[in-house]
């Protein structure tokens, strides 16, 4: 039996995620709404339904004002500004990232490491370059086990900096990862290929592609282990069919031809 609010949200939530009835979800948002006015759960719900239907300008409305309901909530102001960011909004999604810690500092509360790490992604999109790179840094000097954050600061060496650097930071952090950590980075760098125009710049990504697989493919169990040595044998090929490193080419050449012996063992 439904008797509150947090119940009927939960109740609104496996409507949308669970039977996909957007339309229902969206008359459930409107009842909390209405009934709880100062209960930010009707908006982030709202505002759920609306991005699904891909109406990214209403679903930035709701999240407004779930941040203004509920300032404490993180995940409504981190959902805020990635949906600007959606919408191509970079620098209002700074701003929300600036307002938020503006709020923590009034509040007396310290910003969590994955708040550092978004707001210096945001800081990255926007020029801020040297700003980003110590919000990356503070976000891994919080949680170690932050991957977001060592991916973000591995692009920012690969655009800034060099390659060889990004590599090392592979190597000081992610060989100890655990085995969903390095699904979920190999996934990130799929999808930041794909995000990727041209075909030089995806070069150096397929090198850590087949990387992030290979370390995946030591913690996986036997019916995944194969399946994901031959993904990371097709990436470091791409690396080395169009790679100008000669001295990578040689490590991801003898990449493959470990993988391929265990695969064959």
């Amino acid at each position: 039996m439904i008797s509150n609010e947090k119940d009927m949200l939960t109740y609104g939530v496996a409507t949308l995620e669970f039977f996909k009835e957007q339309n229902s979800a969206l008359k459930i948002a409107k009842f909390l709404q209405s009934q709880y006015p100062q209960f930010h759960g009707g908006f982030a719900l709202e505002g759920s339904v609306h991005f699904a239907k891909d109406n990214i300008l209403k679903a930035i409305e709701c999240y407004e004002k779930v941040t203004r309901i509920e300032p404490d909530i993180e995940d409504g102001w981190f959902i805020h500004s990635n949906l600007l960011s959606n919408d191509q909004r970079y620098e209002k999604a700074l701003d929300v990232l600036i307002l938020y810690f503006s709020h923590l500092k009034k509040v007396g509360k310290e910003p969590s490491s994955m708040a550092w790490n978004n707001l210096g992604w945001y800081l990255y999109l926007n020029g801020y370059n040297k700003d980003s790179l110590r919000c990356f840094k503070k976000a891994i000097e919080l949680n170690k086990d932050n991957y977001t954050a060592w991916s973000n600061l591995d692009l920012f060496y690969s655009d800034y900096l060099d390659l060889k650097n990004a590599i090392a930071i592979y190597d000081a952090t992610i060989k100890n990862a655990k085995y969903a950590d390095l699904l979920a980075f190999s996934n990130y760098l799929k999808n930041y290929i794909n995000y990727i125009e041209t075909a030089l710049d995806k070069t150096d990504f397929y090198y850590r592609l087949g990387y992030v697989l290979d370390l995946s493919s030591e913690k996986a169990n036997n019916e995944e282990r194969n399946n994901l040595r031959e993904q990371s044998i097709l990436s470091y090929e791409k690396f080395i069919n169009n790679s100008v490193d000669n001295n990578l080419i040689d490590k991801a050449k003898s990449h493959v031809h470990k993988l391929k012996k265990k695969i064959i063992n």
